[in-house]
């Protein structure tokens, strides 16, 4: 009996542990459930109120285009079968009328009628089950990437201004964010990045016109009390406090060398280049006043002096989605001169800016005999030399090749300088430069011509770089170790040659496939590569990768007067100094193939590119060309 009292003794902590652990379990299992159910309904809640706001801007898209085009019979309301006819799901004419017109085109429709499928409110699915969980998340998803798509297409940003018209006059408010004044809370944060050369960020406003934004309160943003004002390096920010220092966004693990778990960037395609501000971090927050920013700042101190005191950046005229690409400056006439490949191929006419009018035109221009699709330029001895990309037995009324050619601004006249290797044709002729000690001409020849159907002859050579003595007439070849060698640029004194593999665009050469057009391959290379060039201007050595471009491939390329490498890099266009550290980018709402300096102190630059030309005006001045 004794025996048995004791053996109930040593057992009762078992006995109360197992009670004690049962009830807890009971109890946690119930407070996860009423957990888990409140945040499954404030994460629906989120996702539907994103929805909502996607459709309501597709709605005011669509009503725009009806309203814009005279050829467009549809009723606004039948589109992508709208899930009733009552009147509030239509809009207000007076909320459409006051805004911009939309350019006719099939693809932004598309675009449009399958955003408004996609966020439709009638076929979204409500039970609560796992399959309409995904559905739910796939149609976000892909909404997302839609109406980033129209807003780039139509030059819009992501902002209130997208919606309603008067959005303009209304005051600039700071954002709630997610209410705990973390630092993670960065959705109401109205300066914007970016910098990190181990002191902290350097924010730019989100306009980069510098007086436009006050500066928020920082005094309760863990970290952050210690912020101060650049105004001291540049006058002209005493207006605000518009470029600041944000003191703790590097040691909390944000941005650039270190980013808060978890984050995620979609890889590019063709149709969708991604940029740094369409990386989602910690807490699902985009960094939207990344992606909005004319410029980003990564380097302070020699960031803002390529900036100057009052940058800024205007978009000028809306192209067609073809390619346009060698940018050639007559500082004699100040006029810039510019091509457009295809689509369509076959376009001969090239493109001229004036600069001379106020504000400047855009006109078309056309050689004789006409150059058909230049894909590189640049001016030397007086003459535009010009890289002809195209290839075609029976085009403006004669058989042209890739070739190099010159133009000569005053008679109009073209002559062709070289279009073989030996008997072969060339592959593209990409983009070229004149080495400024020889007056020797150095080209890149890819295959994209083939690729994208400006010439009919599939690549006879392997990608290449060379070198053409205008003098004796000889070819050499300088480097063929570049998957597809694009834009090329020298220092300025000549001893360095930069040339940019863009190996990540690329598609099958065999003719069986046709001219299949490019995708893009995240994993391929899309690399700024530097190599020494030999004192007598004749060979290139010691090449080294110094930089690879983050969303898409370096296409044009060019260096200033001061050394500094400039590339485009598909929505945009980065600032590089000599070793390859990245200064400044330049963000732009479409693909820039390529660039030039233009005005009497090479200090406006022009970009252009699928559908877009714009225009900077900094203090980074371009080489002379001469």
């Amino acid at each position: 009996m004794e025996n048995n009292l004791l053996e109930g003794l040593l057992d009762l902590e078992e006995v109360f542990y197992r009670e004690g652990y049962d009830l807890g379990a009971a109890d946690g299992a119930q407070a996860g459930y009423t957990e888990g159910s409140v945040f499954a309904v404030e994460k629906g809640f989120e996702k539907f109120l994103e929805i909502g706001r996607l459709y309501g801007k597709a709605l005011v898209w669509s009503q725009r285009q009806a309203e814009r085009d005279p050829s467009n019979t549809r009723d606004p309301s039948q589109m992508s079968q709208l899930p009733s006819e009552k009147d509030e799901d239509f809009l207000e004419p007076s909320v459409c009328r006051e805004m911009s017109s939309v350019p006719p085109s099939s693809r932004l429709a598309k675009n449009v009628d399958t955003l408004l499928e996609l966020v439709d409110p009638a076929s979204l699915p409500m039970q609560n089950i796992e399959e309409a969980v995904i559905d739910v998340d796939e149609r976000l998803k892909g909404a997302l990437i839609k109406a980033k798509l129209i807003q780039r297409a139509l030059g819009e940003r992501d902002d209130a201004g997208d919606i309603h018209p008067d959005a303009k006059d209304f005051p600039q408010q700071k954002s709630s964010g997610d209410g705990t004044g973390s630092i993670e809370d960065i959705s109401s944060l109205k300066l914007l990045l970016v910098h990190l050369s181990g002191h902290g960020v350097v924010a730019v406003p989100e306009s980069c016109i510098i007086w436009a934004h006050s500066r928020p309160d920082w005094s309760d943003v863990p970290h952050c009390r210690g912020m101060r004002s650049f105004s001291s390096m540049h006058q002209s920010l005493c207006k605000c406090v518009a470029v600041s220092l944000l003191q703790g966004f590097i040691e909390q693990g944000w941005f650039l060398g270190l980013i808060r778990y978890h984050f995620f960037r979609n890889v590019s395609t063709m149709d969708d280049v991604s940029t740094f501000g369409d990386t989602t971090v910690a807490n699902g927050t985009l960094l939207k006043g990344v992606s909005s920013a004319n410029f980003l700042v990564y380097d302070k101190e020699r960031g803002l002096e390529i900036l100057g005191a009052e940058p800024s950046y205007k978009f000028m005229f809306a192209v067609s989605e073809a390619v346009h690409e060698a940018p050639v400056y007559v500082a004699s006439q100040n006029k810039l001169y510019l091509s457009q490949l295809a689509p369509p191929p076959g376009y001969l006419p090239q493109l001229v800016v004036d600069l001379n009018e106020d504000p400047p035109t855009l006109s078309e221009y056309l050689s004789d005999p006409p150059v058909y699709a230049p894909n590189g330029g640049t001016f030397h001895d007086g003459k535009i030399i010009w890289g002809a990309s195209g290839g075609n037995r029976s085009i403006g009324g004669s058989e042209q090749r890739i070739s190099l050619r010159t133009l000569d601004p005053e008679t109009n006249k073209s002559v062709t300088l070289l279009n073989n290797y030996f008997g072969f044709y060339f592959n593209t002729i990409d983009d070229l430069a004149v080495h400024p000690k020889t007056g020797d001409i150095w080209f890149t020849d890819p295959q994209y011509s083939w690729f994208n159907a400006l010439t009919d002859t599939p690549p006879q050579l392997p990608s290449a770089s060379y070198r053409y003595n205008a003098s004796s007439g000889a070819v050499f070849v300088v480097d063929d170790s570049i998957g597809q060698p694009n834009g090329i640029a020298f220092s300025p004194e000549g001893s360095v040659v930069y040339i940019t593999d863009t190996a990540a665009v690329s598609a099958p050469v065999d003719p069986q496939y046709g001219h299949p057009g490019s995708l893009f391959n995240a994993t391929q290379r899309r690399t700024v590569y530097a190599f020494d060039v030999s004192e007598d201007g004749t060979s290139a050595y010691n090449k080294r990768p110094i930089y690879m471009a983050s969303g898409f491939v370096p296409d044009g390329l060019k260096v200033a007067a001061n050394g500094y490498i400039v590339a485009g890099v598909g929505r945009g266009v980065d600032v590089l100094d000599p070793s390859g550290q990245l200064l400044l980018t330049i963000q732009t709402n479409y693909t820039v193939q390529n660039f030039a300096w233009t005005g009497p102190e090479l200090k406006t630059l022009w970009l252009m590119g699928n559908g877009g030309i714009s225009k900077v005006e900094w203090q980074l001045g371009g080489q002379e060309l001469r």
